[in-house]
């Protein structure tokens, strides 16, 4: 039973979502505005739309019981990965939001500073050795991608 309504429910969702359900609908309720009363075309729709929302949700819910999954699977092979993030889903809210907010005043570890050229796209893992590889790649361009401007150059001469 449980497997039948997981197919027809997903079978719906897909449906539901094209252009042609749209179409169908709008078709169906301006027919019944014009062909019955008010109240029995408000009670239909109603129902129709409660029906969906059950529908729906028991989609999304294995949608995101399947996601979650996945990503415990994620956190419980990756050794840098917190093992107390698995499961959280399941914890009360102000437990989610005070791991949110730790996670958000800690600074990333492990993650290598990362340097990148505006002018070629190489990568560099610090900011002098990009400064380096302007220099040495780029004549001095700097890291903005303009180029480098030699002041001796553009002084002012007594001949000006």
């Amino acid at each position: 039973m449980d497997h039948s309504f997981s197919s027809f429910a997903t079978w719906v969702a897909k449906w539901t979502g094209s252009q042609w359900a749209f179409l169908v609908a709008a078709f169906l309720v301006l027919v019944g505005l014009l062909t019955t009363d008010m109240a029995t075309t408000n009670l239909v729709i109603s129902i129709v739309t409660l029906l969906m929302v059950l529908v729906l949700q028991n989609t999304e819910n294995r949608h995101s019981a399947a996601l979650h999954v996945k990503l415990d699977e994620v956190v419980r092979v990756d050794p840098e990965a917190r093992d107390d993030l698995r499961g959280v889903e399941s914890r009360p809210e102000r437990e989610i939001r005070e791991l949110t907010r730790d996670d958000e005043d800690a600074p990333f570890e492990g993650a290598p500073e990362v340097a990148v050229c505006h002018v070629c796209g190489e990568t560099f893992p610090t900011q002098e050795e990009l400064s380096k590889h302007l220099i040495e790649a780029h004549e001095g361009v700097p890291s903005n991608g303009s180029p480098a401007r030699d002041p001796a150059a553009t002084a002012p001469t007594a001949d000006d």
